[in-house]
C-alpha cells in the first residue's frame, strides 16, 4: 500500500476519534445543561421529581370534590374517571418516553428517547431528547418554557446548532404544547390559570393564561368521560 494511502487513513482515523470524542464530550455538557435548566423549572416545586433538587416545601394539599365544582360537566366527568380525587395535587411530573419520530411526511423514521419534566402549581417543562439518524449520527434536542418563556435547540452530534428559537411566537406554541400536553397529568386542570367553558355534553373549552399571554384549546370526551382529542392551534395567524 502507498505511503500517501498509509497517512490518508490514519489521519482519517484521527478524524474519526475526534469527532466521537468531541460529541461524547458535548452529549455529556448537553445533558448536564438540560438537567440544570430543569432543575430551574423545579425549584421551590413542593413535590421535585428525583434527582433534581428543590428546598423542601409542605405539601400544597389534597385535591377535594368541590374542587371540581363548577367545571363543564364532561370535563368533570373525565377528572372524576381519573380518580383524582383523594390524591395529592400535582405539581411535578417526570415523564419518560421512547418511540419513533421524523421531521417530515413520508421522512425515514427515527428512533427517539426523551426525557420530560413538568410544573404543575405553575406552567413550564423541559424535554430532552436524543434522536438518532445513523449509526454514529444523532440530534440532541431540548425545548423548554419556564416564566412564559420559550425555547428551542436541535443540535447535531450535541454539538452542532441546528436550530437555536425563541422569541413571542415559540412563548405562544410551547404554551400551547404544554397545554396539550396537560392530559399527563390531569390534576393540573384545576389550576387556576386556566378558565373552563362548556361547549356541549362532550366538549369544553380550555383557555390557559400566564404570563400576559393566553392560549386555548377543545377537549372533545366520549360518552363515557374519556378523553379523545384536543385540537389546538401551534401558532398565531
Amino acid at each position: 500500500m502507498p505511503e500517501w494511502l498509509w497517512i490518508a487513513l490514519a489521519v482519517l482515523d484521527i478524524l474519526i476519534v475526534t469527532v466521537v470524542l468531541a460529541a461524547a464530550i458535548s452529549k455529556t455538557v448537553f445533558d448536564r445543561n438540560a438537567n440544570k435548566l430543569a432543575g430551574e423549572l423545579l425549584h421551590g416545586s413542593p413535590a421535585a421529581s428525583p434527582g433534581i433538587a428543590s428546598p423542601g416545601i409542605a405539601s400544597p394539599g389534597i385535591v377535594m370534590a368541590e374542587d371540581l365544582d363548577g367545571l363543564p360537566l364532561p370535563v368533570r366527568k373525565w377528572l372524576e374517571g381519573a380518580h383524582i380525587i383523594g390524591t395529592e395535587k400535582i405539581t411535578s411530573v417526570r415523564l419518560k418516553q421512547t418511540g419513533q419520530m421524523r421531521t417530515k411526511e413520508g421522512g425515514p423514521w427515527m428512533k427517539v428517547r426523551a426525557e420530560q419534566y413538568f410544573r404543575a402549581d405553575e406552567p413550564g417543562f423541559v424535554w430532552k431528547a436524543d434522536v438518532q439518524m445513523a449509526p454514529l449520527l444523532h440530534l440532541s434536542g431540548l425545548d423548554s418554557y419556564q416564566a412564559g418563556h420559550g425555547r428551542m435547540s436541535i443540535k447535531l452530534l450535541s454539538l452542532l446548532p441546528v436550530v437555536d428559537a425563541k422569541g413571542p411566537e415559540l412563548d405562544y406554541s410551547t404554551m400551547v404544547r404544554y397545554l396539550a400536553e396537560m392530559p399527563w397529568f390531569p390534576a393540573a386542570a384545576i389550576s387556576p390559570y386556566i378558565r373552563w367553558e362548556p361547549i356541549n355534553d362532550r366538549s369544553a373549552l380550555a383557555a390557559i393564561s400566564y404570563k400576559g399571554i393566553s392560549a386555548s384549546g377543545v377537549f372533545a370526551f366520549n360518552d363515557q368521560g374519556d378523553l379523545i382529542s384536543i385540537p389546538v392551534r401551534d401558532y398565531r395567524y
